[in-house]
Protein backbone atom coordinates (compact mmCIF):
# COMPACT_ATOMS: atom_id res chain seq x y z
CA UNK A 1 0.00 0.00 0.00
CA UNK A 2 2.81 2.41 1.28
CA UNK A 3 4.44 2.05 -2.89
CA UNK A 4 0.92 2.09 -4.01
CA UNK A 5 0.43 5.77 -1.87
CA UNK A 6 3.70 7.06 -3.42
CA UNK A 7 2.71 5.98 -6.95
CA UNK A 8 -0.49 8.23 -7.22
CA UNK A 9 0.67 11.29 -5.02
CA UNK A 10 4.88 11.33 -7.08
CA UNK A 11 4.91 13.62 -9.49
CA UNK A 12 6.81 11.25 -11.32
CA UNK A 13 4.91 11.10 -14.72
CA UNK A 14 6.92 7.40 -15.05
CA UNK A 15 5.31 5.99 -11.89
CA UNK A 16 1.43 7.85 -12.79
CA UNK A 17 0.71 10.77 -15.06
CA UNK A 18 -0.66 13.60 -14.32
CA UNK A 19 -3.49 12.66 -17.19
CA UNK A 20 -4.18 9.30 -15.06
CA UNK A 21 -4.33 11.35 -12.05
CA UNK A 22 -6.76 13.76 -13.22
CA UNK A 23 -9.43 10.89 -14.35
CA UNK A 24 -9.13 8.89 -11.49
CA UNK A 25 -8.95 11.39 -8.73
CA UNK A 26 -12.03 13.86 -10.88
CA UNK A 27 -15.20 13.86 -8.59
CA UNK A 28 -17.62 12.21 -10.93
CA UNK A 29 -21.10 12.20 -8.72
CA UNK A 30 -22.24 13.92 -5.75
CA UNK A 31 -22.14 10.70 -2.92
CA UNK A 32 -24.58 11.64 0.08
CA UNK A 33 -22.99 8.77 2.26
CA UNK A 34 -24.49 8.37 5.61
CA UNK A 35 -23.04 10.51 8.65
CA UNK A 36 -22.04 7.12 10.31
CA UNK A 37 -19.45 6.11 7.76
CA UNK A 38 -17.77 9.33 8.04
CA UNK A 39 -18.21 10.22 11.90
CA UNK A 40 -14.93 10.26 12.62
CA UNK A 41 -14.05 12.82 10.18
CA UNK A 42 -16.40 15.44 11.72
CA UNK A 43 -17.85 18.37 9.55
CA UNK A 44 -17.10 17.77 5.80
CA UNK A 45 -18.25 19.25 2.32
CA UNK A 46 -19.77 17.72 -0.47
CA UNK A 47 -19.06 14.21 -1.06
CA UNK A 48 -18.19 12.67 -3.79
CA UNK A 49 -17.27 9.29 -5.99
CA UNK A 50 -13.86 9.56 -8.01
CA UNK A 51 -12.69 6.38 -10.40
CA UNK A 52 -12.76 4.05 -6.81
CA UNK A 53 -11.98 6.75 -4.69
CA UNK A 54 -14.37 9.07 -2.30
CA UNK A 55 -13.42 12.85 -2.52
CA UNK A 56 -14.27 14.42 0.68
CA UNK A 57 -13.82 18.42 1.67
CA UNK A 58 -12.28 18.14 4.76
CA UNK A 59 -10.58 21.54 6.75
CA UNK A 60 -11.41 23.03 3.40
CA UNK A 61 -8.93 20.57 0.92
CA UNK A 62 -10.16 18.13 -0.71
CA UNK A 63 -8.91 14.52 -0.02
CA UNK A 64 -9.56 11.25 -2.09
CA UNK A 65 -10.17 8.49 0.00
CA UNK A 66 -10.80 4.79 0.01
CA UNK A 67 -11.33 1.96 2.49
CA UNK A 68 -11.78 -1.62 2.59
CA UNK A 69 -12.42 -4.80 4.55
CA UNK A 70 -12.24 -8.51 3.49
CA UNK A 71 -11.46 -11.69 5.16
CA UNK A 72 -10.28 -10.08 8.58
CA UNK A 73 -8.02 -7.81 7.11
CA UNK A 74 -9.35 -3.44 7.03
CA UNK A 75 -7.39 -1.03 4.96
CA UNK A 76 -7.73 2.92 4.70
CA UNK A 77 -5.98 4.99 2.02
CA UNK A 78 -6.42 9.01 1.79
CA UNK A 79 -3.97 11.76 -0.07
CA UNK A 80 -4.74 15.34 -0.27
CA UNK A 81 -2.71 16.04 -3.14
CA UNK A 82 -2.83 20.40 -2.74
CA UNK A 83 -0.59 19.20 0.04
CA UNK A 84 1.72 16.68 -1.07
CA UNK A 85 0.46 14.44 1.80
CA UNK A 86 -1.01 10.79 1.77
CA UNK A 87 -1.84 7.97 4.60
CA UNK A 88 -2.04 4.56 4.47
CA UNK A 89 -3.43 1.64 7.48
CA UNK A 90 -3.43 -1.61 7.11
CA UNK A 91 -4.75 -4.05 9.90
CA UNK A 92 -5.85 -7.54 10.72
CA UNK A 93 -7.57 -6.83 13.80
CA UNK A 94 -10.69 -4.75 12.95
CA UNK A 95 -11.77 -2.48 15.84
CA UNK A 96 -13.80 0.88 16.27
CA UNK A 97 -10.48 2.70 17.31
CA UNK A 98 -9.35 2.52 13.63
CA UNK A 99 -11.86 4.60 11.74
CA UNK A 100 -10.74 7.19 13.57
CA UNK A 101 -6.95 7.29 13.18
CA UNK A 102 -7.21 8.79 9.12
CA UNK A 103 -8.97 11.27 10.14
CA UNK A 104 -7.19 12.35 13.23
CA UNK A 105 -3.71 12.16 11.38
CA UNK A 106 -5.05 14.38 8.29
CA UNK A 107 -6.58 16.80 11.48
CA UNK A 108 -3.28 16.98 13.34
CA UNK A 109 -1.29 17.79 9.74
CA UNK A 110 -3.82 20.08 8.41
CA UNK A 111 -3.84 22.12 11.89
CA UNK A 112 -0.06 22.68 12.22
CA UNK A 113 -0.12 23.62 8.45
CA UNK A 114 -2.56 26.06 8.88
CA UNK A 115 -0.97 27.30 11.70
CA UNK A 116 2.55 27.79 10.22
CA UNK A 117 0.49 29.76 7.44
CA UNK A 118 -0.56 31.64 10.22
CA UNK A 119 2.70 32.51 11.44
CA UNK A 120 4.07 33.23 8.36
CA UNK A 121 1.11 35.96 7.65
CA UNK A 122 -0.67 37.19 10.19
CA UNK A 123 -3.79 39.30 9.82
CA UNK A 124 -4.14 42.44 9.88
CA UNK A 125 -3.94 44.05 13.61
CA UNK A 126 -6.63 46.51 13.84
CA UNK A 127 -6.37 50.34 14.93
CA UNK A 128 -7.90 51.43 17.88
CA UNK A 129 -8.82 55.16 18.01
Amino acid sequence: MAQFLLAISSNDDDLYSKTARSITFTPQIESPLKHSYYRSWGPLGTKYYASGWRIVHFKNRAIAQHSGYVSGYQAEIAVCHEEEVGICLLTNSPNSYFSSTLPEFLRLFFDKKDSEKLALNPPEAKTQN
